[in-house]
């Protein structure tokens, strides 16, 4: 499953693709979110084309990172028919993030 690169011009577009989406808001010097990054693709392999997977570089959206509410990296932000459900800020555990998915319908 490909993770789609999301910033203002694209984001809303993206949440309303699917009835499921999920976003990762990081920082590129992030060590937490260098250790979440391969967690978050596993998870979209996974998961597959049941949910819209796109990530956000805070570093290059800032704007859009403040507008989201987040503060601290990494974020995973979940949407459920274009509605943000969720924003569990951390490094989370794959099954974590799975079970948050299929609860959603993902």
């Amino acid at each position: 499953m490909a993770i789609q690169n999301l910033d203002k011009s694209n984001i809303k577009e993206f949440i309303s693709s699917k009835p499921v989406a999920v976003v990762e808001v990081f920082a590129p010097w992030c060590p937490h979110c260098k250790r979440f990054g391969p967690v978050f693709d596993a998870v979209a392999e996974e998961i597959g084309s049941g949910a819209a997977f796109g990530r956000v570089n805070s570093d290059e959206n800032a704007e859009l990172v403040d507008n989201l509410g987040v503060s601290g990296y990494p974020t995973v932000l979940y949407f459920k028919d274009s509605k943000l459900v969720d924003s569990v800020p951390g490094e989370a555990e794959k099954d974590s993030v799975v079970n948050k998915l299929k609860g959603l319908g993902a």
